[in-house]
């Protein structure tokens, strides 16, 4: 298979289930919230059983690669996207709708880590890089594209998940700028400019310019951090690649569930300027860190 067709199949698959199955139900949560009379908090039970779903799956994603295959795992993952979908259209109720989100958050879990296997072995080395970032900016496509449907559906707030999801084809773009600002300099700016994002958002809730501006930022800094993931774990675990990228992956998601179940109950209660105003923070923090840069250009 040519990188071309690596990339663009990678591109499609990963933008089905994050951009879509995974993402879209941040995407519908006030229609979600209205149709079944759930509270903040209830909301974020439901994304925490989503982002731990995807930790089982991404945790398991390079051994079932391994024994089974990177097409199989690839395929299982995407029709867990549809059949997540699927059962969030015909949600009657809150537990058909947590079964759906659930099986989604899965779907998101296996479709990512084979491809670092099938780039290794498909793709020439000089180009890796450049078809990893490519196939994990496949986010952005998935929510550029379920963004309108929303639109069309009755809610014009959502043309700011479009920007998000147009910026966020950026990420293709990091094996890049890794090359040209060294990987510890390109970490330590999408770290703040992702915090910076979260800022804009809390300093003026009212701005839709703003807004635009923070959709803009948190994009394309979000999707370069994944691409950078990506990019660092094939280098790091070469040896099997899909199996550390899924490692990274669980990693750094194991403070997903917890920050819907933290977050949710917070907002019921001082509403969403002091999160997201410490979420700036941390995120600064992390950039100002910044990983070892030895192991990323290894």
């Amino acid at each position: 298979m040519s990188a071309l067709r690596l990339a663009s199949a990678g591109a499609a698959v990963v933008g089905a289930s994050f951009g879509m199955a995974r993402y879209g139900y941040g995407l519908l949560l006030p229609d979600m919230r209205a149709a079944f009379g759930l509270a903040t908090g209830t909301l974020g039970v439901i994304a925490a059983g989503s982002y731990l779903a995807y930790l089982l799956a991404t945790l398991a994603a390079g051994a079932f690669a391994a024994r089974l295959g990177t097409r199989t795992v690839v395929l299982t993952g995407g029709a867990c996207a549809a059949a997540g979908m699927l059962l969030i259209a015909v949600a009657s109720g809150p537990a058909a709708l947590a079964a759906g989100v659930l099986v989604a958050g899965v779907s998101s879990g296996l479709v990512f880590p084979p491809f670092a296997d099938a780039v290794a072995l498909e793709v020439a080395p000089p180009q890796r890089a450049r078809v990893l970032a490519v196939i994990s900016s496949g986010t952005g496509y998935g929510v550029a594209l379920a963004a309108p449907v929303a639109i069309v559906a009755g809610a014009a707030w959502r043309a700011v998940l479009v920007v998000v999801g147009v910026a966020s084809l950026l990420g293709g773009g990091a094996a890049e700028l890794m090359r040209r600002a060294g990987a510890r300099s390109a970490f330590a700016g999408v770290a703040l400019a992702l915090g910076a994002s979260l800022g804009l958002l809390a300093l003026a809730p009212a701005s839709l310019g703003l807004a635009l501006v923070s959709a803009v930022l948190f994009g394309a800094a979000y999707n370069l951090l994944l691409a950078m993931q990506g990019i660092w774990s094939s280098r790091v675990f070469a040896e099997r690649p899909s199996t550390g990228l899924a490692a990274v992956m669980f990693t750094l998601g194991c403070g997903l569930p917890l920050g819907p179940l933290i977050a949710g109950p917070l907002a019921d209660r001082t509403g969403l300027q002091p999160l997201l105003l410490s979420a700036a923070a941390l995120l600064a923090a992390t950039g100002v860190l910044g990983p070892r840069e030895r192991l990323v250009e290894a």
